[in-house]
């Protein structure tokens, strides 16, 4: 076999590679769509929508939607289509590990609440839930 034949199946080899790894991440987000309810996946698409301050009319003109479409898919009316779901998660620059059924719990959005409240804050503000949050804790753990 000459050099040439051998890099030549070596880079089909790597395309094939890389095509089946695409295939692989397109049936994983198919089967989170599948597994997951649409009022959890409306709830996920509206927190990182507003995480990223934009309003439904923003991000549907983003994803190549009306607004009222988005309108659906937030209130948990509507599943969206995969290639929508894609567009989505794209636009609002989501891992599809978020909607996973293992990573559905109310505390990683709590958590994630959270850090947005204090990377949009002022050292002010800051300072000022660290006063309140401190005492709080501690009495809270005292119950």
């Amino acid at each position: 076999m000459s050099y040439c034949q051998i890099k030549i199946r070596h880079e089909s080899s790597l395309y094939a590679h890389k095509y089946v790894l695409k295939l692989q991440k397109i049936v994983i987000g198919m089967q989170i769509l599948l597994d997951t309810d649409k009022k959890n996946i409306g709830q996920k698409i509206k927190f990182y929508r507003k995480l990223k301050k934009y309003t439904q009319s923003e991000l549907a003109e983003l994803v190549g939607l009306n607004e009222k479409q988005i309108s659906r898919i937030e209130a948990g009316q509507n599943y969206p289509t995969y290639s929508t779901f894609v567009r989505l998660i794209q636009a609002l620059d989501i891992d599809l590990v978020e909607f996973s059924v293992k990573n559905d719990n109310h505390s990683s959005y709590l958590e994630k609440e959270l850090i947005s409240l204090i990377k949009n804050s002022t050292e002010k503000e800051l300072k000022i839930y660290l006063d309140v949050i401190k005492p709080l804790r501690k009495n809270l753990r005292n119950l």
